[in-house]
């Protein structure tokens, strides 16, 4: 009787107990619940979480990195802009975006006053974060223009651009007079170092969306006195010294086109004029030009294994016509947009241009390419992870 009473007294407790437990576990879902429907983000916005679908590998990323100028020299107070979201460089030059959804483009944009602004483009849909080194360029003093005698103004670089030197107008559609600051930069080119540009060359064509030839970007910018943005008032010529033969494009597919800052995506603009050693193209507005046609592209995905660091390697598909870099993440995944049915070498680098792995292919359709390779199976880097040269064709 005493034992039954033990073994009751026993059971009774363990009741207890469990209820106990089971109103703390529904306090502290609950709890959590509230935590994660509404919080704050590091930027101290009151935000939702959204739900998103069951995914088989972790699409919350990390970006942060490190903003450097030219020597290495590293920037504080630089304007790192992702999904309207703004955040400085600290005193040591340090960015950090953290839980980001990486399932879809998206563009980094870099400003720093002074310095010319970088766009960096970005996506993964595999493992891993983006580690990041954006290294800044100084802007330039650029040309001095004055408006008192009516004159044609020739700025000759890799690129010419000819313009008349009263036909600038303020942003409320006035005419200008009085002195100008103009800048004009080639990428790539022998002034402009670092001037990084969306890597993806993603472009709209009727809609559709294509990625561009690798060919030479300008840039124009022309500020007035009391820094007066100004503007065209008539377009500007720009030549630019190529033989588009040795590319082998049609020539009735060569557009202008503008780089939009707002999401990091080409816009066709107009048709160019073809010569047997250069095009020459009307810019109807200041901003960022390149001319190309449009090229149907696959995106090829997947992750490079076999070696445990892939800080700053960069995955390069080059061709006699273009060349594509793609960062990988911190666990080797990568998503690049390649152009079809053009040869191409890919080449996996680090830091210091060493080759990693390389192989010499092409793509026929617009399918999505899934691939994983292991560096140490291909026999690209040995055991103890010392580089070694290699070179496969399939």
């Amino acid at each position: 009787m005493q034992r039954f009473r033990r073994i009751k007294i026993l059971s009774l407790n363990l009741g207890i107990k469990s209820h106990i437990m089971k109103r703390f576990i529904y306090i502290l879902l609950g709890c959590l619940l509230c935590l994660t429907a509404c919080r704050k983000d590091q930027f101290n916005n009151t935000t939702t979480d959204t739900e998103y679908p069951p995914l088989t590998t972790s699409k919350l990323k990390r970006i942060y990195g490190t903003v450097v100028d030219e020597n290495g020299n590293r920037l504080e107070g630089i304007k790192i802009v992702c999904r309207n979201k703004v955040h400085l460089s600290g005193k040591d030059g340090s960015f950090d975006f953290e839980e980001y959804i990486s399932t879809e483009r998206e563009i980094l944009k870099i400003q720093g006053t002074n310095f010319y602004t970088s766009f960096i483009y970005i996506q993964s849909s595999g493992e891993g974060d983006f580690i990041l080194m954006p290294q800044l360029s100084q802007k330039y003093l650029g040309h001095t223009i004055n408006t008192n005698q009516r004159k044609l103004v020739t700025i000759q670089k890799e690129c010419n651009l000819s313009f008349y030197n009263d036909d600038f107008i303020k942003q409320d559609g006035s005419t200008y007079q009085g002195s100008i600051n103009f800048d004009f930069q080639v990428k790539p080119g022998t002034e402009l170092k670092y001037y990084q540009m969306p890597n993806d060359r993603l472009a709209l064509y009727n809609d559709k969306k294509v990625v561009l030839a690798d060919l030479p970007i300008v840039s124009t910018e022309a500020i007035g006195e009391n820094k007066t943005k100004l503007e065209f008032r008539k377009p500007a010529k720009l030549e630019i010294p190529i033989t588009i033969k040795k590319y082998n494009f049609g020539t009735d597919s060569i557009f202008l086109w503008k780089f939009r800052e707002s999401d990091g995506i080409w816009e066709k603009i107009s048709t160019v004029e073809i010569q047997t050693d250069k095009v020459i193209a009307l810019l109807p507005t200041l901003g960022i030009y390149t001319v190309s046609p449009p090229l149907d592209y696959s995106t090829v995905s997947g992750q490079f294994q076999g070696i445990s660091k892939f800080e700053f390697l960069q995955y390069e598909f080059t061709s006699t016509q273009s060349t594509i870099q793609n960062f990988l993440t911190d666990a080797g995944s990568f998503d690049i947009k390649v152009p079809i049915n053009i040869p191409y070498k890919a080449i996996l680098r680090n830091e210091l241009n060493q080759n990693l792995y390389q192989v010499n292919e092409t793509i026929y359709n617009r399918n999505i390419s899934q691939r994983n390779i292991n560096l140490i199976q291909e026999k690209c880097v040995s055991m103890d992870f010392t580089i070694s040269n290699c070179s496969f064709l399939i």
